[in-house]
């Protein structure tokens, strides 16, 4: 399998601050072999490291709050099979139904199937740590291909081994 690393920038257009925000949770990456990319959760457990060994993006949590107007940019790492691409994210939001933008191998300028392309902002609502609907502004920034080697500094087991992030 092959890290990909999927870059994500959303603003807060609501009424007021969001907190404990993790809309990227909502997020699912399809591959061009039609299979749903396997979400890899990297556990930073080495409060001595001077870093993850990720890319930037990556390597910082989701913001603890998001003022009014505020944008945050985050990442979440999947996992494919080495011949297959990412071709479509998804991002499920709690009000809004399901949203789709082609990625990768899955690009197309012909938009009439309701799939956005990559870096199209969209408005989103998204449901608070209180249970507030809050209207958010999803970007997909970037995915791209990784190596195992990018993590070597965690430990994975033989199937993650064979991923790509």
């Amino acid at each position: 399998m092959v890290p990909h690393y999927l870059t994500v920038a959303y603003t807060n257009a609501g009424k007021t601050a969001i907190t404990s925000s993790d809309p990227v949770s909502d997020i699912s990456v399809a591959g061009s072999d039609g299979q749903a990319a396997e979400r890899l959760t990297v556990m930073r457990s080495d409060t001595l490291a001077t870093g993850s060994g990720l890319p930037s993006q990556c390597d910082q949590p989701d913001p603890a709050t998001l003022a009014l107007g505020d944008t945050a940019e985050v990442c979440q790492v999947f996992m494919l099979p080495k011949q297959a691409s990412p071709t479509t994210v998804a991002y499920s939001g709690d009000e809004s139904g399901t949203i789709l933008w082609r990625v990768g191998d899955g690009r197309k300028k012909d938009e009439s199937d309701g799939v956005l392309p990559a870096h199209k902002p969209v408005d989103s609502v998204w449901t608070d740590s209180d249970d507030r609907p809050v209207t958010v502004r999803a970007t997909p920034k970037s995915v791209r291909a990784g190596t195992v080697a990018d993590l070597s500094r965690f430990k994975l087991d033989a199937d993650q081994k064979k991923q790509i992030p």
